[in-house]
C-alpha cells in the first residue's frame, strides 16, 4: 500500500480541523447554519495547504493513500460545494485531482457516498437526489471532455486518455451506461490494460465484461485479470450491485429460474436497466463473462451473500448448469472451479450426501463434456478434479468418487476414440490430482485416505506405468503427461519409504511403552505400500531409462537406512489383559507388514541397476550420476546397511568411473561431484542422527555409517592423495571451508549420538553383535579425531597455505576451531561413558579415543574439555569413583597423563580464585590457619586437613629459569621442554605433610599427629615449627615418588610407596589389613564422588549387559593372595584432597618418566647436514664435551655431560651409514604440508621396492635429488602398502634454502639408521630425574656386601647346584637394597647365577607384601615378575634358553617358570623363538576359534582382483564389438546379451570383492584385538621377562612394576642403555659398543656397572671359578684381565680336551702370526685382511679333513672378528671353499654379535696389519678383547699380525708375549702352513702352568683305539657294550631325555684323571646334534648340578626329580560386565 507522502505545514491546524470535522460528522449542518462558511473556509485552507515532493507527478491528491486522513476528511466535507455556484476554483482543483489519480477517483466515489451518509444527512432525500444528479452531470461533462480531447492522440483509443478519467467513466455506473461514453468504448476500445488502476475494479468493468462487443469484452476481461478478489464488498457497494444485476439478468431469461423482485438493486434505476440492457450479452451466452467476475466476487466470507443474491442462490445455479449440453459448459465449469477453490466442502453444506457425486456423474455423462474433452487439450478443463476431491475429503463418497474419477481418466478416456492429445491431457490432469491428494493425505496423516488412494492407484498401476515408462508413450505429445506421472511415482514411492520409516518409529515407541501403549491405534488400518506399483515399475522400467532409474534410486534411498527387525527386540513386553494380548498380536502383524514393505521396495532394485548400468555407457552413467537428486540419493544407498542396496549403488559408480570397491566409489563421487557428494552425505548423516535416538536399536545402520565415513575420511584426508589436498578442491564455488566444517559437525553429532544411545541398544542386542560394530565405531571416531588437524585447516581455509608456507601458531582460537572443538566436547562426554565397558578391546579403543580427543584440546588455543568430564576421568584414574571400571593400570596411567594438563589448569584457576579471596601473606613460606570460609575450604585443593582443621599453603614465588648462556644450554632447555614445563608448575604442587621430611623429622611429625593439638585447639609452638620445617622441606624437595613405588634409601616412605622387603615376617603379618575395617571410612571418603557417577549408572548397567555370552565372575572387593603380606597404603586419617593431589602428581611423574617429549631429539638430528664431514655433527660445540665423572651432583649436570655424548653417538651412526652401502629407492613427492615448524612430505614409490623393504616410524631416512646432490634428513611418520601402491610420510625441518621439495619431484630415499634404541636412551636420560633410584644413579653408593651365614650359603649351593661364590652372590644380591653388583668373568657361571637368582626370586616372591590401595576396585593379581636384560640379542637369548629349560627353587626342586622373550622376532635366536612374545601370542591365537582370531583373506582378494581384471578386459572387448555391430541387428542383439551377462558377472564379483574387503577389515581388526588381548595375557601370566636393554623400554612393559631387574653383561653396555630398564621399580643389577671415538675419549663407553663399582670396589660379588675354557686358554684372560684371580673348575682339562689336540699345530691355544697379512678397506669402508681370511679357511680345512669326516665339527666352530668387512670376507672365502652350506654349519659373527655365546673352537681374525699401522682401533677395546678370547671351550686360535699388535697396544703386546712365553706362538703362518702333515707327540702333557690334576691327552692320532669314532657310535657301539675300558656304567651320567638312535650322537672319550679329589670329572660328554644348537656339549638341564654354565655332571648316577611347573591359579571365566556389587571374599 502506498505510504502517505503529503504533508501539512501546521500540525496544530490539522488537529483543529480534525476536531471540527468530527463535530460536523456528529452534528451535520445545512447551508443556513452561520458556522458552515467558517467550516468550509477552514477545510479549504487545510486542503489547499497540502504539500507534496517536487518529484511526485500530478502532485494534487485529495482522496488516495498519499493524502493525510484529515485532508481526505476535509475533501469529503467540501463535496457540498457542488451545490455552490461560486465554487469554480474548488471545482477546477477537483478536476485536476480526478484527472491525475485513479486511486483518488476511487476514493472520490467512496467519499460521495460517505458525504451523503454523514455531512449531508441533515438534508431531505429529494434535495440529496437533486444534488447527486447535478454531480453526475458535472462528472459526465468532465469525463466526456477529457475523453474527447484524447481522441487525436497516439492510436486514437481510450488508452491514450488519462487513466484516471477512463477509470472515472467506469467507476460511476451512470456514466458507463451513457450512450456517448458506451460508444466511445465501442469505437475506441483500449488496446492494452491500465496497470495503474486500484486493485478493486470499477463496477463498470464488470458491465463491459458482459458486453456484446467481443473486443470490449476481451479488454475488460484482461483488465479484470489484473485485479485480485475484492476483499471488502459492503452492502450497496457498486461492484456487488453490478454482479447482482448480472446474475439477475441471467436468471430473468433462464427458463429454469423464478423471476425475483428487484428490491435489492438499489434506488438507482441504472441498476434495474442492466437486466434488460441491449448492450450486454443475452443468456446463456452471458456465462462467457462470469468466470472472471466470479473470481473477483467470490470470497470465503461471501458464501451466504452468493446464496442470497436478490433472492437467487448463485451457487445452486452454477451446479444446476453443469448438466447443460451447450457450448457454454466450459464457463460453467470455470465458475464451478472458482467456487470449489474458495468454499471447498462448504459448497455442499445442507445438501444430500450423495448430491456432489450425482452432479459429477452427470457431468461425466454429459455429451457436451465428452465433446469438450475431445476438442480441447487444455488441462485447465479438469483442473477442478483436485478441488472437488478436497471438497468431499471428509465424506463417505470420497473412495467412490476417486475410483470413478480414475476409472474415467485411466480407462474411459484412454480408449481409441479419444485422440492422443486428449488422452495425454487427461493423464496429465489425473497425475496432478493424485499428487495433490497424496500430499493432502500425508500432510493430514490420514491413513484411511492413504489406504484408499493406494488401493485405487495400484488398481490402475498398469496404465500409469505404461504412460510413465512404456515405449508406446514416447511420443512428444505424451512428454508432459509422462513427466507428471513420473513425478507422481517419485512422490508415491518416496512416501512409501517415509511411511515405513514412520512405522518403525511408532513400533519403537510402542515397544518402549509396553502396556502403557494399550490405547495405540496400531493395526486398526494395516500398514502397506504400493506393492503392485513397485512390481510394475521394476518389471516395466526400460534398461536405458535414466530418469526412471533416478526415480527408483531416490525412492529406495528414502528407506535405505532401514533394515530387518530383530524379533527379540521389537516386541511388546508385559503380561496380563486381553487388551495387551490384542496389542501384541497387532504389533506382530505390523512388524510383518514392515518387513513386507521393505521386501516390496527392494526386490528388483539390484536387477534394475544391473540392467541399467550394463546397458548405459560410462559417459551416460557419469551424466546420470551428476544429477542433484541422484547424487544425494545414491550416497544414501551407498551408506545403507543392506548389502543388496549398497552393492547396487556401488555398481553404478563402478561402471561410470571404472573403479572397484566402496572406498574407490566414494572417492570417484567426491572427486567428480564434490558439492553433490557433500550434500548427499550431509542429508544421510542428518537422517542417522535423528533415528539413532528414536529407534530401539540402530546397530546395523550405525555400523554401515561409520564404515562409510571411515572411507570418506580416508578419501578426503589420507596422505598423499587425499582430495582436500588436491587443486580441484580449491575452487571458490566449492565452498570447501563451509562443507568441511559441516561435515565435521555432522560426523561429531552422529558419533556422539551413537555413543549416547549404545547403552540403550545393549539392553536388546547380543554382546557378540554389539562388540563388532562398537569397535568399528570407535575406530572411526579415532580416525576422525586423528584427522582433526587436516579438517580444521580445510575448514579454516588454511590448508592450501600450510602446503606452501609455515604458519605461526595462532594466539587466539578462530571461530571455526572453536566450533569444531565444541563438537568434540559432546563426543568426549559420551565416549567417557564407554569406560564402563568390560570388553578389553573396546576399552582399549575407548581409551585411545579419549587420549586423542584430550590431545586435541591440549593443542588447541584456549579451550579446555568440560569440567564434568575431567572430573569424571580424574575420579576413574584416581580410584575415587564408586563405579567399577576394568581399565588396566597401563590404561589408567595413560589416561592420567592425558588428563593431567587440564587438572593443572583447573588448579591454576582455583589457586587464582583462592588467592583473590586471601589477604596478602606476610610470609610466603608459612602455613597459617584458614579463615572459616566454607567455599574456599571446600573448593581449594591447596587446603590440608590437619586434625579436623583446614590449613592453607601459601605457594612460594615462581622462580625464573636461568638464562641460557651457550648453545648447549639452549639445546638442553629445548630438550627438556616438557620437564621444565612441569617443573615450572611445581610451585603449585599440593603438599604432602609427610613428604620431604628426614626420618627424624618425619618421626616427630607422626608423633605430633598422634598426640593431637594443644589444649587451646591450636598446634603448640614447637609443633607449628615442625610443620613449618616440613613445609620448607617439601618446597625444596618438589618431586614426589610415584604411587606404589619404593623410595630411595635416603628418602622418606611416601604414602603409596612399598618397601621391597620387611624386616621380619612378623612385621609382614602385622601389616596385614582386613578390608572390612575400612568400609565405613571408605564410604565416607567417597561420598563426594559417588554423585558424579549417578547419571551414568543406567548407561553403565546397559553397557554391562554385554555379558550375555560369558559367565559372570564373582569379583571380591580385595584379592588377598595366599602367603602374601599386605601393606595397607591408607594409614591414619584419610585425606581425600591430598590423595587426589598425590595421585595427579604421580601421574605427572609417570608421564615424564615414561613418555618424555622426543621432539628436541628429532629436531637436532634432522637439522644435521648429511654431507657434513667429520667426527662431530654440524654446529657442534666440542667445548661442551666433558669426561663422564664418577659422581654427579644433579640431574642437570648429568644431562649436560651425557646429552652431548649421546648426540655424538647418534652422529657416529650417520657416519657409519655413509660407509655402508644402502638400498636406494625412488619416490615422488605427492603432497607437502607445514605443521608448526615441521614440513611433512607425503611420498609415493616409483617403480618397485626391494623385497621386504619397508620403513618403520623410528627410521631416519635420507632424501637426495635424483638429478642433483641436494639432500636432507627426515624421520619416517608412517608407511603404507596397499593394492593401490606404496606411500609414506616423512617429516623434516624446512630448509632455509630452497632445495626443490616441490610436489611432483622425484627423490632417492635410503634408510640411514633407526631411532628405536636412541629413543629409549634419550627417554631414559630425560626421565632419570623421576626414577626411584635417581639418587643411587646420580651419586652411587653401593651397600657393603652383606654377611651371609654359612648355613644359608650351603643350602643355596645345594638347592641351586652352584658353587660358593655363586651362592653368596645370589643371596647377597637379593638381600641388598638398591644396586647389587656381580662380576663374573667369562665362563664363571653368570648364567647359572642368574638361574639361581630366578629360582630364589620365584621362591620368595609369594611371601612379599602386596600393595593394596584402600577404596580401589579389586584387580586381578598379576604374579610379581623378574626382568632380565642384556646388551645384545645373543646374550639375552642364551640366558632365556637356560631359564626356559627350568630352574630350581629354594628347596632344590626343578620348576619351569613362564619365560617370555621380548624383542623383534627376526633378532631372536631360533632356539628361543618358542618363548618369544610373538610366538606365545600366536600359540594362544591358534588355539582359538577362527572367528576370534580372524582369517587371512588376502589370497581371496588377490584371486577376486584377477578375476575382475579379466572380466573388465572381456567387457571392453564387447563394448568395441557393439560399436562395430550397429548395422548388423542379429550380431548386435547377441553382443548385447553377452555384454549383459558380463556386466552381471562383474557386478557379482564386485559384490564379492566388497564383501571380502569388509571381511578383511573385520578380520584384521579382530586379529589386532586378539593379539592385544593375548599379548596382555602372556605378559600378565609371565614369571620372567627377558629382553635386550633397549627392548626393555617397550611400551608393553610400562604397565608392570618389576621388583627385581637383572642386567647381564652390564659392563658391556653404555650407562644410558642401562638406565632403560631402571625406569621400572626396585632393580637388582648384576663394555659397551660406542661408535663415536670422541664420545669414547670422554668415557662415554663406561658402563653404569663400572661407575658404581668405582665407588666401592669391594662391594662386588666376584664369580672366580670358570667352567667353560680349557685351562690352557683360561690362563690368558686370568693373567691379562683378572690379575690371576680366575680359577678353573674341577676337571676342566678333561672336560674340554678334544681329539685335534693331538695335532701339535692345533693345541687348545695357539696365536698364529700371519706376517704376510695386510689390511685394506672393503667396499663398505670397513677393514679386511684377505690373508687372514684365507688362513682361517685353511685352518678350518685342516680340522675338517683330519678330524671331521662325518660332520662332527658342524655347529661347534665360531669364526669371529671385530670388523664387518672382514666378516664378509671370511664368509666369502669359506663359501668358495666349502660351499654355501658352510654358513649354516659355522657361526660367523662379529665379536659384539657373539657376545654371550660360546663354541668348542673359536677362530679370531684380528685384521689390523701393516708396516705403517700404529693404531688398532676396535682391537684396543679391552672389553672386546675379553669377549673374543673367552668364547672358546676347547680351542682358541688367534690369527693376527704380531708386530702390528705389539707396537700398537700394550694389552695386545702382553697377549703376544704370553703366547711366546708359553710356546703358543706360531710365526710366519700362511694358508700353506695348515696343509702340513699332522705331528703327534708321544706323550702330550699340559703346560707347567696348569694344575697338576689336568689330564694328559692320550698318545696317538685322532682315531685312537680307546676313542669311539662316529662310525662306531652310528653302528651302536654304545648299546653293544663295545668301546674303551674307561667307559663304565658308573662313569656315565644318566640321561633324562631318551635317545632314539646312536646316529644322533657324537661322543668323544677323554682319559680320566684317577685323582680321587676330582669328583666332578665327567668321562663322557654326550650331545644331540641339532642345527639350532650352539655347539656346546652339555648334559640335559635336569642333570646340571655343578656351578658352571657347562654344568658337567658327577661320576655317579644322579636321580632327577620330575619337573614340576609353577603352581597356577584357576581363573574364573572372563566377564564382559562389571558387577554392580562385588561379592566379598569369604575368609
Amino acid at each position: 500500500m502506498t505510504v502517505c507522502i503529503g504533508t501539512l505545514p501546521s500540525s496544530e491546524g490539522a488537529a483543529k480541523a480534525e476536531a471540527l470535522l468530527k463535530d460536523l460528522r456528529d452534528n451535520p449542518v445545512n447551508s443556513k447554519d452561520p458556522t458552515v462558511n467558517d467550516s468550509l473556509l477552514t477545510c479549504t485552507s487545510l486542503l489547499y495547504s497540502l504539500q507534496y515532493p517536487d518529484s511526485l507527478p500530478q502532485a494534487t491528491h485529495w482522496f488516495c493513500s498519499k493524502t493525510p486522513l484529515v485532508a481526505i476528511e476535509a475533501a469529503t466535507f467540501l463535496l457540498r460545494l457542488h451545490a455552490y455556484g461560486s465554487a469554480d476554483d474548488w471545482r477546477n482543483k477537483l478536476t485536476n485531482v480526478l484527472k491525475g489519480c485513479p486511486e483518488c477517483v476511487s476514493g472520490y466515489t467512496v467519499a460521495r457516498k460517505r458525504s451523503d451518509e454523514t455531512y449531508l444527512s441533515c438534508f431531505k432525500p429529494t434535495a440529496l437526489k437533486g444534488l447527486r444528479d447535478s454531480v453526475d452531470k458535472w462528472e459526465l461533462s468532465h469525463v466526456l471532455s477529457c475523453l474527447k480531447k484524447s481522441g487525436g492522440l497516439e492510436d486514437g483509443s481510450l488508452r491514450a486518455a488519462p487513466s484516471a478519467v477512463v477509470f472515472h467513466a467506469l467507476d460511476n455506473i451512470t456514466l458507463v451506461q451513457n450512450v456517448e461514453i458506451h460508444s466511445l468504448f465501442l469505437e475506441r476500445t483500449p488496446k492494452t490494460v491500465f496497470d495503474d488502476w486500484p486493485e478493486k475494479p470499477p463496477a463498470g468493468l464488470l458491465y463491459l465484461a458482459a458486453s456484446q462487443n467481443s473486443a470490449v469484452r476481451k479488454w475488460a476481461k484482461r483488465q479484470l485479470a489484473l485485479c485480485p478478489p475484492v476483499t471488502s464488498l459492503p452492502t450497496g457497494d457498486h461492484v456487488l450491485l453490478m454482479f447482482t444485476a448480472l446474475v439477475k439478468r441471467l436468471q430473468v431469461l433462464d427458463q429454469t429460474s423464478d423471476v425475483a423482485d428487484h428490491s435489492l438493486l438499489g434506488p438507482s434505476p441504472a441498476y434495474t436497466d442492466i437486466v434488460n440492457s441491449t448492450h450486454l450479452l443475452p443468456p446463456p451466452s452471458l456465462w462467457l463473462s462470469f468466470p472472471e467476475t466470479v473470481r473477483i466476487i467470490a470470497a470465503k466470507d461471501r458464501l451466504e451473500v452468493l446464496r442470497h443474491l436478490d433472492g437467487t442462490d448463485f451457487l445452486n445455479m452454477v451446479l444446476g448448469h453443469l448438466h447443460d449440453n451447450n457450448e457454454y459448459l466450459p464457463q460453467v465449469l470455470n465458475c464451478f472451479q472458482h467456487l470449489l477453490a474458495v468454499f471447498g466442502d462448504r459448497l455442499w453444506e445442507s445438501l444430500p450426501a450423495e448430491f456432489p457425486q450425482v452432479k459429477i456423474d452427470g457431468l461425466h455423462d454429459n455429451p457436451a463434456f465428452e465433446l469438450l474433452i475431445k476438442a480441447t487439450a487444455n488441462p485447465n478443463l479438469l483442473q477442478w478434479y483436485a478441488r472437488y476431491l478436497q471438497s468431499i475429503w471428509k465424506t463417505k463418497i470420497f473412495p467412490d468418487a476417486l475410483a470413478k474419477m480414475l476409472a474415467f481418466t485411466c480407462d474411459t478416456v484412454q480408449h481409441g476414440n479419444y485422440d492422443v492429445a486428449c488422452r495425454s491431457m487427461v493423464m496429465l490432469v489425473i497425475a496432478r490430482v493424485l499428487r495433490t491428494v497424496y500430499g493432502d493425505a500425508h500432510n493430514k496423516r490420514s491413513e484411511p485416505h492413504l489406504l484408499v488412494i493406494r488401493q485405487t492407484v495400484c488398481l490402475h498401476a498398469p496404465k500409469l506405468v505404461a504412460v510413465a515408462f512404456g515405449r508406446d508413450h514416447k511420443d512428444d505429445r505424451w512428454t508432459e503427461a509422462r513427466t507428471e506421472v513420473r513425478s507422481l511415482f517419485r512422490e508415491v514411492l518416496s512416501s512409501d519409504g517415509r511411511r515405513t520409516h514412520g512405522l518403525l518409529i511408532k513400533l519403537s515407541s510402542i515397544a518402549r511403552a509396553g502396556d502403557k501403549a494399550l490405547k495405540s491405534d496400531l493395526g486398526k488400518i494395516p500398514f502397506g505400500v504400493h506393492e503392485h506399483l513397485w512390481k510394475r515399475i521394476y518389471d516395466g522400467l526400460p534398461s536405458d531409462d535414466a530418469d526412471g532409474m533416478a526415480i527408483l534410486v531416490h525412492a529406495v534411498a528414502i528407506s535405505a537406512h532401514l533394515d530387518q527387525l530383530k524379533p527379540e527386540v521389537y516386541r511388546v513386553r508385559g503380561k496380563g489383559t486381553e487388551e495387551l494380548k490384542e496389542l501384541k498380536l497387532a504389533y506382530a502383524t505390523e512388524v510383518n507388514n514392515y518387513h513386507r514393505a521393505l521386501d516390496v521396495m527392494r526386490q528388483g532394485f539390484d536387477s534394475a541397476v544391473t540392467l541399467f548400468s550394463g546397458q548405459a555407457k560410462p559417459p551416460i552413467l557419469a551424466a546420470f550420476l551428476s544429477g542433484d537428486e541422484v547424487t544425494a540419493s545414491l550416497i544414501a544407498v551407498m551408506f545403507s546397511p543392506v548389502e543388496t542396496l549398497h552393492t547396487s549403488a556401488q555398481e553404478l559408480v563402478t561402471q561410470a568411473y571404472d573403479v572397484d570397491g566402496r572406498d574407490a566409489c566414494f572417492r570417484a563421487y567426491f572427486e567428480h561431484h564434490p558439492i553433490l557428494a557433500f550434500r548427499g552425505t550431509f542429508a544421510f548423516l542428518r537422517t542417522v542422527e535423528g533415528i539413532v535416538s528414536e529407534l530401539l536399536e540402530a546397530c546395523t545402520v550405525s555400523r554401515s555409517t561409520v564404515l562409510c565415513l571411515t572411507d570418506i575420511i580416508d578419501v578426503l584426508c589420507a596422505k598423499p592423495d587425499g582430495l582436500l589436498f588436491s587443486s580441484s578442491y580449491s575452487q571458490p564455488g566449492l565452498l570447501l571451508p563451509e562443507k568441511t566444517l559441516e561435515l565435521w559437525i555432522l560426523m561429531s553429532d552422529v558419533i556422539a549420538a551413537i555413543f549416547k544411545e549404545t547403552p540403550v541398544w545393549s539392553s536388546y542386542i547380543e554382546s557378540s553383535v554389539m562388540i563388532v560394530w562398537m569397535r568399528d565405531a570407535l575406530i572411526f571416531a579415532r580416525d576422525m579425531v586423528s584427522q582433526y588437524g587436516v579438517l580444521n585447516a580445510a575448514a579454516s581455509d588454511t590448508l592450501k597455505t600450510s602446503m606452501t608456507m609455515a604458519s605461526p601458531r595462532k594466539a587466539t582460537m578462530s571461530s571455526t576451531e572453536a566450533t569444531m572443538m565444541k563438537e568434540l566436547e559432546v563426543v568426549l562426554e559420551q565416549a567417557t561413558k564407554w569406560l564402563k565397558l568390560t570388553d578389553a578391546e573396546l576399552l582399549h579403543q575407548s581409551v585411545e579415543l579419549l587420549k586423542l580427543i584430550l590431545k586435541c584440546f591440549e593443542e588447541s588455543t584456549g579451550l579446555t574439555p568440560p569440567l564434568s568430564v575431567i572430573e569424571k576421568l580424574d575420579s576413574y584414574t584416581s580410584g575415587r569413583t564408586s563405579s567399577k571400571i576394568e581399565l588396566t593400570r597401563d590404561q589408567l596411567a595413560s589416561l592420567e597423563g592425558a588428563v593431567a594438563p587440564f587438572l593443572q589448569d583447573r588448579r591454576d584457576l582455583t589457586d587464582a580464585q583462592n588467592q583473590r579471596k586471601r589477604s596478602p601473606p606476610s610470609n610466603s613460606n608459612k602455613i597459617r590457619e584458614a579463615e572459616p570460609d566454607t567455599e574456599s575450604s571446600s573448593n581449594s585443593e591447596d587446603d590440608i586437613e590437619y586434625l579436623g582443621r583446614t590449613m592453607k599453603v601459601e605457594k612460594p614465588a615462581k622462580e625464573k629459569p636461568p638464562k641460557p648462556n651457550s648453545v648447549l644450554d639452549q639445546l638442553m632447555m629445548a630438550s627438556k621442554g616438557l620437564a621444565n614445563k612441569s617443573n615450572a608448575q611445581t610451585s603449585k604442587l599440593r603438599m604432602d605433610m609427610t613428604s620431604g621430611l628426614s626420618r627424624k623429622s618425619e618421626k616427630s611429625f607422626n608423633k605430633s599427629l598422634m598426640t593431637g593439638p594443644a589444649k587451646s585447639g591450636q598446634p603448640s609452638s614447637s609443633k607449628m615449627q615442625e610443620l613449618r620445617e616440613a613445609s620448607r622441606a617439601h618446597a625444596r624437595q618438589y618431586e614426589l615418588p610415584q604411587q606404589g613405588r619404593k623410595a630411595t634409601p635416603q628418602g622418606p616412605k611416601y604414602e603409596g610407596s612399598t618397601t621391597a622387603r620387611l624386616t621380619s615376617s612378623k612385621a609382614s603379618r602385622s601389616s596385614s589389613h582386613n578390608p572390612s575395617e575400612d568400609s565405613d571410612e571408605d564410604k565416607d571418603s567417597d561420598d563426594g564422588d559417588e554423585d558424579d557417577d549417578d547419571d551414568d549408572d543406567d548407561d553403565g548397567q546397559r553397557l554391562a549387559s554385554l555379558s550375555k555370552l560369558q559367565k559372570t565372575a564373582k569379583t571380591p572387593k580385595v584379592m588377598i593372595p595366599e602367603r602374601r603380606g599386605i601393606v595397607l597404603m591408607d594409614p591414619g586419617v584419610r585425606k581425600p584432597g591430598k590423595a587426589r593431589v598425590d595421585a595427579r602428581e604421580q601421574a605427572r611423574r609417570t608421564q615424564l618418566r615414561l613418555k618424555p617429549d622426543l621432539t628436541p631429539l628429532h629436531r637436532l638430528i634432522l637439522s644435521w647436514s648429511y654431507d657434513h664431514d667429520g667426527d662431530e655433527p654440524p654446529n657442534f660445540d666440542s667445548r661442551n664435551l666433558r669426561r663422564v665423572p664418577d659422581v654427579f651432583q644433579s640431574h642437570d649436570e648429568y644431562y649436560r655431560v651425557m646429552w652431548p655424548l649421546l648426540s655424538l653417538e647418534c652422529w657416529a651412526q650417520v657416519v657409519k651409514a655413509k660407509e655402508e652401502p644402502q638400498e636406494k629407492t625412488i619416490w615422488q613427492i605427492a603432497q607437502k604440508q607445514y605443521v608448526d615448524s615441521w614440513l611433512d612430505l607425503d611420498v609415493i614409490v616409483i617403480g618397485s621396492l626391494p623385497k621386504k623393504w619397508y620403513l618403520a616410524e623410528t627410521d631416519i631416512v635420507l632424501l637426495r635429488q635424483t638429478a642433483g646432490n641436494k639432500c636432507l634428513l627426515a624421520k619416517t611418520q608412517n608407511f603404507k602398502s596397499n593394492p593401490r601402491g606404496v606411500n609414506a610420510s616423512v617429516r623434516c625441518i624446512p630448509s632455509r634454502v630452497d632445495i626443490g621439495l616441490n610436489i611432483g619431484t622425484q627423490w632417492h630415499i635410503e634408510k640411514i639408521f633407526s631411532l628405536s634404541t636412541v629413543h629409549r636412551e634419550y627417554s631414559a636420560l630425560m626421565g632419570l630425574a623421576y626414577y626411584d633410584l635417581y639418587e643411587g644413579i646420580i651419586k652411587p653408593s653401593p651397600a657393603e656386601l652383606p654377611a651371609i651365614p654359612n648355613d644359608r650359603i650351603q643350602r643355596a649351593m645345594k638347592s641351586y647346584s652352584v658353587n660358593e661364590p655363586q651362592a653368596a652372590a645370589i643371596l647377597g644380591s637379593l638381600d641388598t637394597e638398591g644396586f647389587a653388583l656381580i662380576q663374573g668373568p667369562p665362563g664363571t657361571g653368570k648364567t647359572s647365577t642368574i638361574c639361581g637368582l630366578a629360582g630364589e626370586f620365584l621362591s620368595t616372591r609369594d611371601a612379599r607384601p602386596v600393595t593394596v590401595h584402600a577404596g580401589r576396585g579389586s584387580e586381578k593379581a598379576s604374579p610379581q615378575k623378574l626382568l632380565v636384560c642384556a646388551p645384545s640379542n645373543a646374550a639375552i637369548d642364551e640366558v632365556a634358553k637356560r631359564l626356559r629349560d627350568g630352574v630350581r627353587n629354594a628347596q632344590g626342586v626343578p620348576i619351569t617358570p613362564k619365560v617370555v622373550r621380548i624383542g623383534n622376532d627376526s633378532s631372536i635366536n631360533i632356539s628361543v623363538k618358542d618363548i618369544s612374545l610373538d610366538a606365545l601370542v600366536a600359540a594362544k591365537m591358534n588355539a582359538q576359534p577362527a572367528k576370534e582370531k580372524g582369517v587371512d583373506t588376502s589370497d581371496e582378494l588377490t584371486k577376486l582382483r584377477k578375476e575382475l581384471e579379466e572380466i573388465n578386459r572381456q567387457r571392453q572387448e564387447k563394448l568395441e564389438l557393439l560399436q562395430l555391430s550397429k548395422e548388423n541387428p542379429n550380431r548386435l542383439l547377441s553382443a548385447e546379451a553377452e555384454l549383459k551377462a558380463i556386466n552381471a558377472k562383474r557386478s557379482s564379483v564386485n559384490q564379492r570383492l566388497n564383501q571380502a574387503r569388509d571381511r578383511q577389515t573385520d578380520d584384521r581388526r579382530a586379529m589386532d584385538a586378539a593379539q592385544r588381548k593375548y599379548r596382555q595375557e602372556v605378559l600378565y601370566e609371565a614369571d620372567i621377562i627377558c629382553s635386550t636393554l633397549s627392548g626393555s623400554g617397550h611400551e608393553s612393559l610400562e604397565q608392570f612394576d618389576f621388583e627385581t631387574v637383572v642386567i647381564d653383561e652390564a659392563a658391556q653396555s653404555v650407562e644410558i642403555s642401562s638406565l632403560i630398564p631402571l625406569k621400572y621399580q626396585y632393580p637388582q643389577q648384576l663394555a659397551p659398543t660406542v661408535i663415536s671415538m670422541k664420545a669414547s675419549q670422554r668415557n662415554y663407553q663406561q658402563s653404569l656397572f663400572v661407575r658404581i663399582q668405582k665407588q666401592r670396589p669391594e662391594a662386588v660379588h666376584l664369580l672366580s671359578i670358570q667352567y667353560r675354557m680349557h685351562p690352557i686358554i683360561s690362563q690368558l684372560p686370568s693373567k691379562v684381565f683378572y690379575d690371576g684371580r680366575l680359577r678353573d673348575g674341577p676337571g676342566m682339562a678333561e672336560k674340554t680336551v678334544q681329539p685335534w689336540h693331538r695335532d701339535t699345530m692345533l693345541p687348545p691355544y695357539r696365536f698364529f702370526n700371519v706376517a704376510q697379512g695386510i689390511e685394506d678397506t672393503s667396499g663398505s669402508h670397513s677393514m679386511r685382511n684377505r690373508m687372514e681370511a684365507e688362513s682361517a679357511a685353511s685352518l678350518y680345512n685342516r680340522l675338517l679333513k683330519l678330524f671331521s669326516q662325518h660332520g662332527e665339527l658342524d655347529y661347534r666352530v665360531g669364526v669371529i672378528t671385530m670388523y664387518r668387512g672382514q666378516l664378509l670376507e671370511l664368509k666369502n672365502r669359506f663359501t668358495q671353499r666349502f660351499g654355501r652350506d658352510i654358513v649354516g654349519k659355522v657361526d660367523f659373527n662379529t665379536v659384539d654379535g657373539f657376545q654371550g655365546q660360546e663354541k668348542d673352537i673359536i677362530i679370531l681374525s684380528c685384521v689390523r696389519a701393516g708396516p705403517g699401522v700404529n693404531s688398532v682401533g676396535f682391537l684396543a677395546d679391552v672389553r672386546r678383547m675379553n669377549v673374543a678370547i673367552t668364547r672358546a671351550r676347547s680351542s682358541l686360535y688367534i690369527l693376527g699380525h704380531a708386530a702390528t699388535l705389539e707396537r700398537s697396544d700394550q694389552v695386545w703386546k702382553q697377549i703376544v708375549q704370553d703366547a711366546r712365553d708359553r710356546s703358543c706362538l706360531a710365526d710366519n703362518v700362511s694358508p700353506a702352513t695348515f696343509t702340513a702333515p699332522m705331528l703327534t707327540p708321544a706323550a702330550a702333557t699340559a703346560p707347567a702352568q696348569t694344575s697338576k690334576k689336568a689330564a694328559a691327552p692320550a698318545a696317538g692320532g685322532p682315531n685312537q683305539e680307546d676313542l669311539f669314532t662316529p662310525t662306531q657310535i652310528k653302528n651302536g657301539a654304545i648299546q653293544d657294550g663295545a668301546g674303551p675300558s674307561t667307559l663304565t656304567s658308573e662313569s656315565v651320567p644318566m640321561i633324562s631325555a631318551p635317545v632314539t638312535t646312536a646316529a644322533d650322537l657324537i661322543a668323544h672319550v677323554v682319559p680320566v684323571n684317577d685323582d680321587a679329589s676330582s669328583d666332578l670329572s665327567r668321562p663322557i660328554a654326550v650331545r644331540k646334534r641339532s642345527p639350532t644348537d650352539d655347539g656346546q656339549i652339555r648334559a640335559p638341564p635336569a642333570l646340571r648340578n655343578n656351578a658352571g654354565d657347562d654344568s658337567s655332571g658327577s661320576t655317579h648316577k644322579v636321580e632327577v626329580p620330575k619337573v614340576r611347573p609353577l603352581p597356577t591359579k584357576t581363573k574364573a571365566a572372563p566377564s564382559l560386565f562389571i558387577p554392580k556389587k562385588p561379592q566379598k571374599r569369604k575368609p
